[in-house]
């Protein structure tokens, strides 16, 4: 795994943990700021308070079994679009801020690199 592109997942599965954790601090400002939270909000309330501790367990278990030298190819890209598509940052780029526009965006920004290196993986290693 040395060198390869798989390298770098278990660095932002890391990144994207430690973020998750300050989300968790405060609750309700992460999910304004980190979370797409006008979709969260018409799903029902347990999956809107239980997809940060839900994300979180997936993220130690990916690092988990990418420890081990297994690439479960399908898991990761499920991971990976999942949280394209609900942690797009609505409210802080709606809010004009740039420093909270880029803190929550490099956040965000590694949900659609993580999908590209799975794809550059899958398509070295055909």
């Amino acid at each position: 795994m040395e060198g390869s592109w798989e390298s770098w997942l278990p660095l932002i599965l890391i990144f994207r943990l430690g973020f998750r954790f300050v989300t968790l601090l405060d609750p309700v400002l992460g999910m304004v700021l980190f979370y797409n939270a006008p979709l969260l909000l018409h799903l029902p309330r347990f999956v809107a308070l239980g997809y940060p501790l839900l994300m979180g367990i997936a993220e130690v278990y990916l690092l988990v079994v990418l420890e081990r030298g297994k690439f479960p190819v399908r898991l990761l890209l499920t991971y990976f679009i999942i949280a394209l598509v609900f942690e797009f940052p609505c409210a802080a780029v709606k809010s004009g801020d740039s420093g909270i526009i880029l803190f929550a965006l490099v956040w965000y920004i590694t949900a659609p690199l993580g999908i590209l290196l799975v794809y550059r993986s899958i398509s070295k290693n055909i």
